[in-house]
């Protein structure tokens, strides 16, 4: 079906193409450069600047007010004088507040139960008269300890110090 002949002409055909494509696209890219190279571009030149010394009087003359003397001058009302740092006042101490203990042990105490004797306060039994030993607290240097005062129908009183609590169920 295939000539062996045409066929090994046919690779020199391919390599001639080949050649072919490479030269042109060569060919159009010399030819973009030097259209490219034709237009009408300015080239920067690069210069170096040379400084010159300035008379600082004459580069800030409405700005800058020169003082002949030596010391700061602020006029009354000025901006410094608005943010100048105030002395310090010296700080006392505040007196450190003592807790409530009534509203502490108010806020602990959970009435359980009222007998005749005594009150179940927190799961444990006390009787009447007796401190309430699981919540005593510090108070001027020495201990105090409630104490279960008297019972009610319904409520207990504890009498700490001066104070008095009264549980309820």
């Amino acid at each position: 079906m295939f000539n062996k002949a045409k066929l090994g002409n046919w690779s020199a055909v391919l390599v001639a193409l080949y050649a072919l494509t490479i030269f042109g696209i060569w060919s159009l890219a010399e030819y973009v450069n030097v259209n490219l190279a034709g237009l009408p571009i300015k080239r920067m030149a690069s210069k170096q600047d040379v400084q010159t010394a300035l008379d600082v009087k004459k580069l800030f003359p409405v700005w800058v007010a020169s003082s002949e003397r030596g010391g700061e001058v602020t006029a009354e009302g000025s901006v410094e004088q608005l943010f100048k740092a105030a002395p310090a006042v010296a700080e006392s101490p505040a007196p450190t507040a003592q807790p409530d203990y009534a509203a502490l042990l108010a806020s602990r105490l959970v009435l359980d139960s009222i007998t005749a004797s005594g009150a179940f306060i927190n799961g444990k039994f006390y009787r009447v008269g007796e401190g309430v030993t699981d919540f005593e607290y510090p108070l001027h240097g020495k201990q105090i300890i409630p104490v279960l005062e008297r019972l009610g129908p319904k409520s207990v009183f504890i009498v700490h110090g001066a104070r008095r609590i009264e549980l309820s169920l």
